[in-house]
């Protein structure tokens, strides 16, 4: 079957074309990955816009729409079509901080380690066969700086906080499962102090990985007892995956399974939703 123009890298570097094969490794014509090859590919930006562009094709072919938020000149964020109308299972991903848009958790991984580590395709399918809505943030993008600034926080929870105001809580989701990587913890931390009644009710389980932790207030009275069932942060670890690790001040821990920080969602990844299928994703 012949590949898409579009669907093709020419990495300079080694003067090879690259394609995502069937099984989300990035191959040769030959069907060698990057890691067969000697050092010379070249991971820039270049390569990281190409990539974007690829998943949000995929990102589309699942079914998934794009708006703007705020609409005019916002971050476009990714969604099922049933998202915001009352979903009964939802989740929500958020990415961390770098040259990372919506739907993408590493370039570099994606490229080395394939799309299943280091992209969001393998959560929406996990979602969607789950009968499970998906909203996909994108807290990097430079759009949050059209947003009238409402609270204490820095750009990317600005974005992240005008998605659940703006949308997710009007919308009444009852079972809500938060994903969110490094830089996203923190996002996790501003929208669980800026909307915690509504978080602790309607959360059912957030699962960070080798996450940024911050201070969650115990506005409730019975907020930290919450936190200490129903968040897990995997973090990079030597110890073997999903050992009970000691936990910190916000939540219990688990190891990732790796020490590499980008590969932590990935290695994660089975874990992670062993865990919210047995809470009722």
């Amino acid at each position: 079957m012949s590949i898409p123009a579009e669907d093709i890298w020419h990495d300079e570097g080694l003067n090879l074309d690259f394609h995502f094969n069937e099984q989300g490794f990035f191959v040769d014509n030959e069907g060698k990955r990057i890691l067969d090859h000697p050092k010379g590919f070249q991971n820039n930006d270049l390569f990281g816009d190409w990539l974007h562009a690829y998943v949000e094709r995929q990102m589309t072919k699942e079914g998934l729409l794009s708006r703007l938020i705020p609409e005019d000149n916002g971050s476009p964020i990714w969604y099922t079509p049933g998202a915001f109308n009352q979903a009964d299972k939802l989740l929500v991903i958020i990415c961390g901080s770098g040259r990372i848009p919506a739907g993408l958790l590493s370039v570099g991984v994606c490229a080395y380690h394939g799309l299943d580590m280091g992209s969001d395709l393998p959560w929406i399918r996990w979602a969607k066969s789950r009968n499970m809505e998906v909203v996909i943030l994108n807290p990097n993008h430079i759009g949050y700086r059209q947003l009238k600034k409402k609270y204490n926080t820095y750009g990317s929870s600005e974005h992240c906080l005008a998605v659940f105001e703006d949308l997710i809580i009007p919308s009444s989701p009852n079972n809500v499962y938060v994903l969110a990587h490094s830089m996203g913890g923190e996002c996790v931390c501003d929208i669980c102090n800026n909307f915690q009644e509504w978080y602790i009710q309607h959360v059912k389980a957030t699962a960070l990985t080798d996450a940024v932790e911050d201070v969650i207030k115990n506005k409730t009275g019975f907020t930290h007892n919450y936190l200490k069932t129903r968040m897990i942060d995997w973090v990079g670890s030597s110890e073997e995956g999903n050992t009970k690790l000691p936990p910190s001040k916000l939540c219990a821990h688990r190891s990732a399974g790796t020490k590499d920080h980008p590969l932590t969602t990935g290695k994660a990844k089975d874990y992670i939703i062993e865990w919210f299928e047995k809470l009722g994703a």
